[in-house]
């Protein structure tokens, strides 16, 4: 799946994250919702200050319907089979009204002739992985073509001569960000990605594939470290193979070919290495340690945060936590999120809490920061495709 206030004019107008817009929600928009569209219209997070409006019980009826407790409560102590009707829902998001946001932003920046100085796009990847959604994420940002998934691909595997761990959601090879005939190569808005992965066999070989197709003076910027709640050091196991997606803090090392890693706070890392703007999309997927990473950045990141996503597990330090202190945490930062589904499906989390939301089971999770009034309308089309969803005859189940 899946920009502050201080933000210049042309951020304002590209804003965020990634991917593609599912049929099920465009028959949706075009084939007879009216009464739901005026409805989201008619709701369109009012109070940004306050927060987005309450479910009611009817809408907390149908979400129930749609994402039912049954398999979650039923496997709760057996959470690796995946059977959580909101694990099924969400297991690999995509994010259309982002893709659609930074699409009409670009063209706009072409048509008014805006010069790419007066712009910027700015973006973490904490557990960068293989770095095909950083890779693609840079895409969108700058419109840059030259930012190319199967080039990355090709030079990651040395041109097919190294084999990556396979790949749970097939970044690789879904499709990147489409950049139109006459906005590809022209515009280029000036962008920075940082790429952080701490498993050390697959943050060598990212630096290297970087390095090799001169992207990391284009803004693609990889680091070799870790993130959590505190500043430290840990062992990391350093023969694992290179795109390993099951592997993190939790894991520690004891086969004897471990290397240690330095651990950052998120406030840490973004002040050590981070320029001082708004970073337009955060994305967390730390195996389990996804609310940690947030804490540590409490103090002064997450204020700066656009457009987030992470990770709900059943490992890590989320066996000890709970969602729903995470997101009444962000609510209080000013966050509004939802279940990130696939097929664009959105779920509302913020304000409709359901019972077992407590299970812990693998999921993801999107927030936006409704604080930022430039952001509004991707804060409406959510509230949208959320009521969007609503309307479907769907029912997850594992």
């Amino acid at each position: 799946m899946l920009l502050r206030k201080h933000l210049l004019h042309v951020v304002s107008l590209i804003g965020l994250s990634t991917i593609f817009v599912s049929k099920n929600l465009q028959n949706l928009h075009s084939a007879g919702r009216t009464n739901i569209t005026e409805s989201a219209r008619a709701s369109k997070i009012p109070h940004y200050q306050e927060g987005p409006l309450h479910c009611t019980e009817d809408q907390l009826s149908i979400v129930r319907k749609q994402l039912p407790p049954h398999d979650c409560n039923r496997y709760k102590e057996q959470p690796w089979l995946q059977k959580c009707s909101f694990t099924q829902a969400t297991k690999c998001p995509d994010n259309w009204w982002l893709t659609e946001y930074f699409k009409k932003g670009q063209k706009q920046i072409k048509n008014q002739g805006l010069k790419k100085e007066e712009s910027r796009f700015l973006s973490l990847f904490v557990g960068c992985n293989k770095g095909m959604d950083a890779v693609n994420a840079l895409r969108m940002g700058s419109g840059d073509s030259r930012f190319d998934k199967k080039k990355w691909t090709e030079r990651l595997t040395s041109g097919g001569r190294m084999e990556l761990h396979n790949d749970v959601c097939g970044q690789a090879s879904t499709p990147q960000f489409p950049l139109a005939p006459d906005i590809g190569g022209i515009t280029h808005i000036k962008s920075e990605v940082h790429c952080i992965e701490p498993m050390p066999a697959t943050a060598k070989e990212l630096g290297r594939a970087a390095r090799e197709l001169g992207w990391t003076d284009m803004g693609f910027i990889v680091t070799h470290a870790a993130i959590g709640r505190n500043d430290g050091i840990a062992s990391f196991p350093s023969t694992s193979s290179v795109g390993v997606e099951n592997q993190g803090l939790g894991n520690g090392c004891d086969s004897g070919h471990c290397e240690n890693v330095v651990v950052y706070s998120l406030d840490s890392y973004v002040e050590q290495h981070v320029p001082p703007y708004p970073i337009d999309y955060l994305s967390v997927d730390v195996e389990g340690f996804d609310f940690d990473v947030l804490l540590g950045g409490l103090n002064n990141t997450l204020s700066r945060v656009r457009y987030l996503e992470f990770e709900y597990n059943w490992m890590g330090s989320w066996k000890f936590q709970s969602l729903h202190d995470a997101v009444h945490l962000l609510n209080g930062i000013g966050f509004t999120c939802y279940w990130a589904g696939h097929n664009g499906l959105l779920w509302q989390i913020t304000n409709c809490w359901l019972e077992h939301y407590h299970v812990h089971a693998w999921s993801n999770v999107a927030c936006i920061n409704r604080h930022d009034r430039q952001m509004r309308s991707v804060a409406e089309k959510m509230q949208e495709s959320f009521l969007s969803t609503l309307a479907l005859e769907e029912t997850f189940h594992g």
